[in-house]
């Protein structure tokens, strides 16, 4: 196995110009760090691996040909801004298997790191990266088939800060140090500044011809007794907020170049308006490149904790392995094939044995196909056309016959929107003069069974529907009782609180039964999965066995039965059963919902912020001195979250969601809470970088 060791060499710093051949004695700074390697590194001296200078082609560089022949090492030249990128061409170029990268401004890096790390590649693994030296003392390795593979799946023009992260979401290989150096940690052996020139200066000076042979852990414990560290330790205190800073800016810039290559070539930037950047404070990743448990990583390997869970979609965690190896499993079945597939009659058999209000099913891939379809069945089986939902609820499909109904009217058609009506959730008696003011032409009543506002008036109203002893007169019953005595259907859309109020829905919650009800979101733990299920006296009419029926062309969807999706359903409904998932996300949502209310009312912000709703799903709201909600204090809620590597632009518990995770969030909320008590009353509009967030069902942009 052929390995290299490239040592990076930029000779254009603006900080310290050609440190890297910055005289000493007889020598270069960078020569006593070739020399040293050669010397402690049997492997180098007697040619079995390669030492390469890997440099840019800038001409800032030319003068390293010279040094190279006069040291007779070898010199590669390659791209000038990505070092990844040109330690990828470097491995082309040699022919390489494996190659271990040294930053040249790290003169006295640990031999014993390259030697653990080549060892490493040689046992084939991919990455391998030394941990536990001291700053400048550690190295990387890549295999080298690996990091040419990955050169396609870079975009980025530059990548120097910080150039590491371009592997963040790779397997690994840590080697820990044998020694601890954990106490040297103030300890900076990297060369940036003319104060690190001094500090290696003085070290050589020490050691004088014996630093070529001299251990790490030598020099580690004299530099600590001679206090030599003092001689670059601002410069070492100073480094980590410039790297932040960079890194910050790189990212900002990064951040608006991918939100713009997404509203080029994606309408609104995002397939579904709550992924807008209308949605989100303005330094919110534009996009992420991976989610796993409960978080979320950008492609510079920044990690936030979530609790939008994929728009309450992702009830057990991103990448769940055994949830992702049985959409696996089924799709490697074919997973869409000419007739119906085992796995969805599986599917079906087991949604209608676990909910006492399906008899039958149709799966579908997104809300707005089967809410229709039940609007759609209603008329059918009633021939009424119209349809009653809640006003207070914002959202049932993206079709005529709701969207019309809200500020976005561009493209729909009147005619359809026309029929139907809203009322008032909890208000029977709005919904009675609806029914007065259209009698015999109600097809159904359609509503989530709840949302932050609960269907009971009782004093505990966001506890246990199920034992408490008003549960069989609260609104859905009346609303259920209304429907039946009027001839309209019952309908519930457990689009959100399906698995999750209760892994039976939310009907089972509240003791009803409706006539036919939707599922979605949690049902695959982010899979798209959706439902329209009910009572067989209603669905069978979407039937073709009945000869002589007229029939209903229901749901027909090439992809609603997907295998894959319907075994990570199937999968998902198991570990929710098996590890008692629903009492988890309701602990994890109380903890939370208690911790925050706790603190508005201890930092005074009692009157601004206000969190309510049930403990499985609850929701926040910020308001101005008048009462009124207010987005731009929501904005900077938001803004500061995420400055803190949180994105909670609402709140959704997960199985994957520890009490670490919302003591965490906790902490991070009293600081924010701390900022927004003190900017409140005087001009906190200036403290928002950016748009402020906007509602989704609005007229204009």
């Amino acid at each position: 196995m052929r390995i290299a060791v490239a040592i990076l060499v930029r000779l254009g710093s603006k900080r310290l110009p050609s440190k890297h051949l910055l005289p000493y004695d007889n020598q270069t700074y960078l020569g006593i760090l070739c020399q040293r390697l050669m010397t402690q590194f049997s492997l180098i001296a007697n040619g079995k691996i390669d030492l390469i200078i890997c440099s840019g082609k800038d001409t800032v560089n030319d003068p390293l040909t010279a040094w190279c022949e006069k040291n007779k090492i070898q010199l590669f030249r390659g791209n000038d801004q990505h070092i990844p990128k040109r330690l990828a061409e470097c491995v082309a170029a040699f022919e390489l298997d494996g190659i271990i990268a040294v930053d040249g401004d790290d003169i006295l890096v640990a031999p014993e790191s390259i030697v653990a790390a080549t060892e490493i590649l040689e046992m084939g693994q991919t990455i391998v990266q030394t941990k536990g030296y001291p700053f400048g003392m550690n190295v990387s390795g890549y295999n080298g088939k690996f990091l040419e593979e990955k050169t396609n799946e870079w975009q980025e023009e530059k990548l120097e800060t910080g150039w590491g992260r371009a592997f963040h979401d790779c397997v690994l290989k840590e080697v820990k140090a044998k020694d601890n150096f954990d106490a040297y940690d103030h300890h900076r052996y990297t060369l940036d500044y003319e104060e690190d020139a001094l500090f290696f200066k003085a070290i050589f000076d020490f050691f004088k011809d014996q630093i070529y042979v001299v251990s790490t852990s030598d020099i580690v414990r004299r530099v600590e007794e001679k206090s030599f560290y003092i001689i670059n330790k601002t410069v070492h205190e100073d480094y980590w907020l410039n790297f932040e800073s960079e890194m910050i800016s790189e990212s900002k810039n990064e951040n608006e170049q991918l939100r713009e290559r997404l509203h080029k070539v994606i309408p609104g930037g995002a397939h579904t308006y709550s992924r807008g950047d209308d949605q989100f404070s303005y330094n919110t990743p534009a996009l992420f490149e991976r989610g796993e448990g409960c978080h979320l990583w950008t492609r510079n390997g920044d990690r936030f904790l979530d609790f939008g869970m994929g728009l309450r979609s992702v009830n057990i965690g991103y990448a769940n392995r055994e949830i992702n190896d049985a959409f696996y499993h089924e799709a490697m079945k074919g997973n869409n094939l000419t007739r119906a597939s085992y796995t969805e009659l599986m599917a079906a058999e087991r949604l209608v044995e676990l909910v006492d209000a399906v008899e039958m099913v149709k799966f579908a891939k997104h809300g707005s196909t089967v809410t229709t379809a039940a609007v759609k069945l209603a008329r059918a089986y009633t021939g009424r056309k119209r349809v009653l939902i809640p006003s207070e609820q914002p959202f049932f499909s993206f079709d005529d016959w709701f969207i019309g109904t809200t500020p976005l009217t561009r493209g729909t058609l009147e005619e359809s929107a026309q029929f139907t009506h809203k009322f008032s959730f909890g208000d029977i008696s709005s919904l009675e003069i609806l029914f007065q003011s259209y009698p015999g032409e109600i097809a159904a009543v359609l509503l989530e069974p709840a949302t932050h506002i609960s269907p009971c008036q009782c004093e505990n109203n966001f506890g246990n529907c199920m034992n408490c002893p008003g549960s069989k007169i609260h609104f859905l019953h009346q609303v259920k009782e209304l429907c039946h005595k009027n001839g309209a259907l019952f309908i519930l859309d457990e689009m959100i609180t399906g698995f999750r109020w209760n892994v039976k829905g939310a009907q089972h919650f509240y003791g009803i039964e409706p006539d036919l009800c939707t599922f979605g979101k949690a049902m695959a733990n982010g899979f798209a999965v959706a439902a329209l299920a009910g009572k067989r006296e209603f669905m069978s009419l979407g039937d073709i066995n009945e000869i002589g029926m007229e029939r209903v062309f229901l749901t027909s969807t090439t992809h609603g039965a997907e295998m894959g999706a319907l075994g990570a359903f199937l999968k998902t409904l198991e570990i929710i059963e098996r590890d008692n998932v629903i009492n988890h996300i309701w602990e994890i949502g109380g903890a939370l919902k208690k911790g925050m209310i706790d603190l508005a009312n201890k930092m005074g912000l009692q009157s601004y912020f206000e969190m309510t709703g049930y403990d499985c799903s609850p929701l926040f709201m910020w308001k101005d001195g008048e009462g009124h909600v207010s987005m731009e204090l929501r904005t900077l809620f938001l803004q500061e979250m995420a400055n803190r590597k949180i994105i909670m632009s609402y709140i959704s518990p997960s199985y994957a969601h520890t009490m670490g995770d919302i003591d965490f969030t906790l902490e991070k909320v009293t600081e924010v809470f701390s900022i927004m008590s003190t900017v409140i009353d005087s001009g906190f509009e200036s403290k928002i970088n950016g748009p402020v967030v906007k509602p989704v069902f609005r007229r204009y942009n």
